[in-house]
């Protein structure tokens, strides 16, 4: 007596591979755009300050001898705020300049790439394509508003046109402090901690009057310093974190006492110059985790 053997038709072949098939499947191919999205929806999954002070500083200096950003006149300094909002769309941020009006970027994906619809300006859509490391697009002839924006994970060119556009890089918040006097070596001198100050990286300050008779009003300011060209002939200029340390007269003019400088991606900072001592960090003392 031979056993029964089941017998699989063609059509039970055909069958099964396709439910096989069906069950691993990669699934709907996406647009473009659709993953475009997911990139500016991750670059931007919290709120984020932007600061054209590198942008305002380096034109300043080609002005005139020890200019800053305050003797920029095509580029003046300014600050954008993204804040992005709670929404059904897959992405939209509320920016805001100072001095201006705040306005809502809507983002959607499409066929053609990633659009780009403002509050402010209505049919004034920009349409974004992908570049080797941004989004860029700018409005179409006839708009009463007229935008080029070219968005990166750290840099925003925004203006009317290229030509015209304000550089912002993104800011790193920092939590400083300062101690006068600057204590080292384990000996237990009585000190005076001012801070902490939260301070962003991107041209960030913080002001205060030391405990000395009479006081001084000190600042202490950090700067991510990228540079816009070279400080001497054939040498590439590396871009650098920097604190600075000044003292701040009565008539409200800075002189400068003391800076250093490391790597533009160091997440601390400080100096000891033994009469003040000040750090930065951007995971605050109190937080610090153990390290081996």
């Amino acid at each position: 007596m031979h056993p029964i053997r089941p017998v699989i038709g063609a059509a039970g072949i055909i069958l099964a591979a396709l439910s096989f098939s069906a069950a691993h499947a990669q699934g709907t191919d996406q647009l473009p755009a659709q993953r475009d999205l997911m990139v500016l929806g991750a670059w931007f999954a919290g709120d984020s300050r932007w600061d054209s002070i590198e942008q305002a500083y380096f034109e300043g200096r080609q002005r005139r001898e020890g200019g800053n950003e305050r003797d920029a006149v095509d580029f003046p300094r300014r600050d954008l705020t993204l804040e992005r909002l709670a929404t059904t769309d897959l992405l939209a941020l509320r920016a805001s300049v100072a001095g201006a009006p705040s306005t809502r970027w809507r983002f959607t994906a499409t066929p053609e790439g990633v659009r780009l619809a403002r509050d402010d300006a209505p049919g004034c859509d920009l349409l974004l394509t992908r570049a080797a490391a941004s989004f860029t697009g700018s409005t179409g002839p006839g708009c009463r508003a007229p935008l080029f924006l070219d968005i990166g994970e750290r840099t925003i060119l925004l203006g009317p046109s290229p030509a015209r556009a304000t550089r912002y890089l993104k800011s790193r918040a920092f939590t400083c402090y300062v101690d006068i006097p600057g204590v080292g070596g384990g000996r237990a001198i009585p000190f005076k901690r001012f801070g902490p100050f939260t301070v962003p990286d991107q041209g960030g300050s913080a002001r205060f009057d030391t405990h000395e008779t009479p006081p001084r009003t000190l600042e202490l300011r950090l700067r991510n310093v990228a540079w816009a060209y070279n400080n001497a002939p054939g040498v590439f200029t590396r871009n650098s974190l920097t604190l600075y340390i000044a003292e701040i007269a009565a008539d409200g003019g800075s002189k400068e006492l003391a800076y250093v400088f490391g790597e533009p991606k160091a997440q601390r900072i400080g100096m000891n110059l033994k009469q003040l001592l000040a750090n930065c960090a951007m995971v605050p003392l109190k937080d610090a985790k153990p390290e081996f």
